[in-house]
Formats: C-alpha cells, structure tokens, sequence
C-alpha cells in the first residue's frame, strides 16, 4: 500500500494575495501574465494567485483569450 502525499504548500501568503488583487483591480485585467510581470513571480505562482482570486470573488473563470473578468472595483 502506498502513503497519500502530503498536499503542497500553497506558494504564496496573505500578503501576496493582496498585492495580486490590487494589480488586478488597478488594471481591470485579471490574467496570469499582468501579475507574472507585475510580481516578478513564476507561472505557476501567478496562476495560483488568479485561481485563489477567483475562488475569493473577485475574478471570474477564465475566458477563451485566457483573461479573466475583474467582478470588483477598485
């Protein structure tokens, strides 16, 4: 029988959530390469931050061009 991994840390704090909602509400443009530049941060770093984002309400799915839809105001 074989043991069930350990879940990976989440790569990013509380802090990082932040500064990624305020670079997609600032810009009204919630897409993986916006806060890669913006954060000097990884793909996969960013894409966690847009998916963890939107779980929060405050980017929609991903649509057909790879952005994602901003659901708040600055």
């Amino acid at each position: 029988m074989q043991a069930i991994p350990a879940p990976m840390p989440l790569p990013f704090t509380e802090e990082r959530v932040e500064q990624a909602r305020k670079i997609v509400t600032e810009h009204q443009r919630g897409s993986v390469s916006l806060v890669q530049r913006k954060l000097r941060c990884r793909y996969f770093e960013a894409a966690t931050l847009l998916e963890e984002l939107e779980r929060r309400g405050v980017v929609g799915p991903m649509n057909e061009r790879g952005g994602r839809p901003v659901l708040v105001a600055v």
